[in-house]
This record gives structure tokens, C-alpha cells and sequence, in this order.
């Protein structure tokens, strides 16, 4: 019912029609024009305005700017463990410090407000930077890390948690959440047929943006997350065209996937309609579809996909291959797991804090590489963060009336399962073009209960929220 008050408010919003314009524009720009200099400063200075005029509605940029926006190398550095690597400032950067510059003004004028509102993640948070920190400055100290590189990668793993304490600031309505909702939405899509469109030219789709070089891991971590999404708002939305149109998203979203050939997506998108079946047993018409489902893609999937998947125990013999069980496993993932044993050494030498952030090569295994870097402080201080996280997650599923709330928490649950999966073979929780959508619906979540308990006229503040931990 609360759905329903807002939505004729929220779809009759010039900003949101205006900001869905925009992500059309920057989808068809991206295939036809390559962006110049003179095109984006005009284009900065009007946001740096709309940022610092109506924060909410530069949430909303941020939201397209994740995927569709441009990367311009500002500078370069040298690590240890990352190699040579470019600088880049990205529109949601300048976005973000615009946000948060406004924010601070805002409690420096009103001192009743937090600078930073409470959620169950806060001190979990606080926790990691803190120990990321203090195992950077050590491998700083000891010559193991290159100051630039540290610091640009504390910079960014800072920057992810901030998106999220912003919007968790600044989302105190209904309709702001709906708006959010509708342009992710709709910006998936966006991404979901750049995918699709790379298909003809044999290479592996990768996202927007990510120059001669890409990374199909990101795309379809990023695509595995929005199917979730899309998934818990089929499951509990209660409008039939609504439903539909949003298996036909669900169709897209599936067809990109394919052509990124991502095997840790795959798998991690298998964890879908497990979790389906194991969450939604008392509803066999759910069991059932997610059981069909399974079979009609799996007679679907292209070719190239099932030699992906058989690659891996099929490849003919070559030197360095690891022998599991009777299978010889290809020499990529083969890499991968030598990379893996390489780094448990490294971190015996420093088991505690280890060697800091940058500080080695990447393993392409989150869980392997928050070990290396930050030790054993470091991995407990993240589970904190993941523990936290899934319990506020589930405590918000339950307050949550409405059926749009109830769907896009039900959808960040599935989404954060698939993602656990999907950094066994991956540094999931470090790339930005993952982490930015996950954190942005994670912050939604934190606050819907409140939301919701505010919009019928009942007290909503941060004591609510402390019960989820």
C-alpha cells in the first residue's frame, strides 16, 4: 500500500524521467561517440551544481555514473604487489565529495545532526579502515608497500563506505528510495544490452568504460548482483505488468551475462536459484519456477558458454597445470591457485596484520587477498562486516511491509550471497564497479524500516536499526 501512495508521485518526477533521459543518452553516446574534453567540463560544472543544490538527485547520478561514467587517468603509480597502474578520477568521485561536502555543512548548521548516522555496520566498518590502515603504514614503514599505491587503494576502499553512510544520510523518503530504484533499474538494462551488443564481435563482453583492456569478471559480478535484485522484486511485487516487464529485464540481464564468459559469475549466478529453492520451500510455485528455470537455461546457453564451463577440466596438457583428483585443471585457473598458494606463504610471514594494502599480487580471490594484506585482524574485522550486514539484511526483511521493500531486500540478500560466491575467484569486494551498486542498495536497506515506520506516522531512529545487531 505504501508502494502505491508514492508511485504516481515518484513516476510523474521530471528529475527521474530527466535522469532516465540521461542514462538513454550516455548508453547510445557510448556506442556512437567517444567523449572529448570540451563535452565533459561543461557537463562537470552542472553537476557540481545539481550536487550541491539537491544531494538526493546526485544520489541518482551516481547511480548511472557507477557504470556509464568515463575514467580520466589524472596520474600513475607503482606497488609491489599491482605493478604499474594509472590514477583515475571517474564522475562518482567528484559526485561523492560534493555529496559529502554538503553534508557537512549541514551538521556544522544543525549540531543535532550525526555525522555519520548509526547502522549495524558502522563500528564493523570502523574496525577494517582501522586495521587496513595501521597494515599499510607498517608495510609502508618496512618498504613492503609504495606509499602512492597504498594510498590510493585506502582512498578507494574508503570511498565505497562512504557512498554508502552518504545515502543512508541523505534517503529520508519513500520516494527518494523508488527513484533510486527505477534508474538502477534502468541503467542495468542499459548495461545488459552494451553486453548484449558486443556479442557479434566474438570478444568477451566487458562493462562500459574500461578502455582497449577489460574485465568480463566485473561485468557479470555486476550482472549477477542486478539479476538478484531483479529476482526478489519478481518474487514479492504485486503488480502482474510490473512482473512482467521485470522478466523481461531478467531475460537481458541473463543474455549479457552470457557473452562475458565469466566462469565466477556463472557460478555465482548458480547460487541464485539455489538460494531461491532453500529460502522460498513454502512456495512451490516459486520452487518450481526457479527448478524450470534452471533447465530452460541451461538447453539455451550458447555453445561458448558450455566450453567455457568444460575448459576448465578439458584443456589439452600444458606445462604448470594442477592436478586435482583425476582432472588436470587449465592453466588459468591453474595460476590462480598457485597465485593462492604463493600468498598463504606471504602471509605466514606477517599472520597478524600482514603485509598491508598493495602490498602483493593480485590472487583473484577476495578471502586470500584481505588475508595477505590485512592478516588475521584483517579477515575477522571483514567477516564482522559480512555478519553484520547479512543480520541487519534479514532483521530489515522482516520488519518491511511493503512488497517493493520486501522484494529489494529479499534481492540484496540473494545478491550478497551470489557475491560471497562470486570472490572465491575474484576480488569482488575491491572493484569498484560491484561494490558501488552493492553498497548503494545495502545503505537502502539499512534504512528501509525506518522509512517505512516514518511514513505511517510512527518514530523511526536509529534505536529501531541497533535491535538488527
Amino acid at each position: 500500500m505504501l508502494v502505491h501512495q508514492d508511485i504516481r508521485a515518484v513516476m510523474e518526477s521530471p528529475i527521474l524521467w530527466g535522469t532516465i533521459v540521461l542514462v538513454g543518452v550516455l548508453a547510445l553516446g557510448i556506442a556512437l561517440l567517444q567523449p572529448t574534453l570540451w563535452l565533459l567540463v561543461p557537463a562537470g560544472l552542472i553537476i557540481l551544481l545539481i550536487g550541491l543544490y539537491s544531494p538526493p538527485t546526485a544520489l541518482l547520478l551516481i547511480v548511472i555514473s557507477m557504470l556509464f561514467s568515463p575514467e580520466i587517468v589524472v596520474g600513475g603509480y607503482v606497488g609491489k604487489g599491482v605493478g604499474g597502474r594509472p590514477v583515475t578520477l571517474r564522475l562518482e568521485d567528484i559526485l561523492l565529495i560534493v555529496i559529502g561536502f554538503s553534508w557537512f555543512l549541514k551538521v556544522l548548521m544543525n549540531r543535532e545532526l550525526a555525522v555519520f548516522k548509526w547502522t549495524p555496520v558502522n563500528r564493523p566498518i570502523l574496525c577494517y579502515l582501522l586495521v587496513c590502515f595501521c597494515s599499510t603504514l607498517i608495510g609502508i614503514i618496512t618498504g613492503e608497500v609504495k606509499p602512492t599505491a597504498g594510498f590510493f587503494h585506502l582512498l578507494k576502499y574508503f570511498e565505497y563506505f562512504f557512498l554508502f553512510f552518504m545515502v543512508v544520510n541523505h534517503i529520508d523518503k519513500n520516494n527518494q528510495v523508488l527513484s533510486i530504484g527505477i534508474v538502477l533499474l534502468f541503467t542495468c538494462f542499459a548495461v545488459s544490452v552494451f553486453s548484449i551488443s558486443q556479442i557479434p564481435s566474438g570478444a568477451r563482453a566487458t562493462a562500459p568504460f574500461e578502455g582497449a583492456i577489460g574485465e568480463p569478471n566485473t561485468l557479470g559480478g555486476y550482472l549477477v548482483f542486478m539479476m538478484a535484485i531483479v529476482i526478489g522484486l519478481i518474487l514479492y511485487l504485486e503488480s502482474l505488468p510490473i512482473r512482467v516487464v521485470l522478466l523481461g529485464l531478467l531475460g537481458c540481464l541473463l543474455l549479457g551475462l552470457f557473452p562475458t564468459l565469466s566462469r565466477a559469475s556463472y557460478v555465482a549466478a548458480a547460487v541464485l536459484p539455489i538460494g531461491i529453492i532453500i529460502s522460498q520451500w513454502r512456495r512451490p510455485w516459486v520452487v518450481a519456477a526457479a527448478v524450470g528455470a534452471v533447465l530452460f537455461v541451461g538447453l539455451v546457453a550458447p555453445t561458448s558458454v558450455q566450453e567455457r564451463l568444460l575448459f576448465t577440466i578439458e584443456q589439452s596438457k600444458h606445462p604448470g597445470q594442477v592436478v586435482v583428483g583425476s582432472y588436470r585443471i587449465d592453466t588459468s585457473t591453474s595460476d590462480r591457485i598457485q597465485a593462492w598458494r604463493r600468498s598463504i606463504e606471504e602471509w605466514r610471514k606477517r599472520p597478524v596484520l600482514g603485509h598491508g594494502v598493495a602490498s602483493t599480487w593480485w590472487a583473484d580471490a577476495q578471502y586470500v587477498k584481505v588475508l595477505v594484506e590485512s592478516g588475521l585482524l584483517g579477515i575477522a574485522s571483514f567477516m564482522f562486516i559480512m555478519a553484520r550486514l547479512w543480520k541487519g539484511a534479514r532483521w530489515s526483511f522482516h520488519q518491511v511491509q511493503s512488497s517493493f521493500y520486501k522484494g529489494l531486500t529479499y534481492g540484496f540478500l540473494l545478491g550478497f550471497v551470489s557475491l560471497l560466491v562470486h570472490a572465491i575467484g575474484a576480488n569482488t569486494f575491491t572493484i569498484v564497479r560491484i561494490m558501488e551498486p552493492f553498497w548503494l542498495v545495502a545503505a537502502l536497506v539499512m534504512i528501509l524500516p525506518n522509512l517505512e515506520k516514518a511514513a505511517v506516522g510512527l518514530t523511526g531512529n536509529h534505536e529501531n536499526l541497533q535491535s538488527a545487531a
